[in-house]
């Protein structure tokens, strides 16, 4: 297949502000010799690989505050994507905090919740995650 794939992305900060986002998009056009039938696990069914665009985003809100390094923060997501020619639609949320108590040491705990749209490969009830993260840079 040729693939072309194109992101863009900024932030801004201003005192504690932060604002992150992105953008990304995958145009896939696929061959003669690479439209070949694939298996899918989402219906049990062989589909044939069509051309088609993906794309996914997301906007970041948070705000550090001096005190401790700590950053509360929102995010909001949109993915939308094939798989085998069978279309995957989601919309996940997130809520967070992000302390860092040194400049070498972060750590973060968030809140997920996942929704899929109704025409999605797997229509499903939503996901509800929590998960916790530390990253120590040396």
């Amino acid at each position: 297949s040729d693939q072309l794939g194109l992101a863009v992305d900024a932030v801004y900060r201003y005192a504690g502000l932060h604002v992150q986002a992105e953008v990304i998009t995958k145009q896939v056009r696929y061959t003669a010799a690479g439209r070949t039938p694939q298996f899918s696990l989402a219906d049990l069914r062989t589909h044939y690989p069509i051309d088609n665009t993906s794309w996914g985003g997301y906007l970041l809100l948070g705000y550090r505050f001096e005190w401790g390094g700590i950053m509360p923060y929102v995010v909001a997501q949109r993915v939308e994507g094939y798989n085998n020619g069978l279309k995957a639609l989601s919309t996940p949320l997130l809520v967070g905090v992000n302390v860092r108590p040194m400049d070498s040491l972060a750590l973060k705990v968030e809140y997920m919740r996942v929704m899929f749209d109704e025409e999605a490969i797997f229509p499903r009830d939503d996901i509800n995650l929590i998960s916790a993260q530390a990253a120590w840079a040396f």
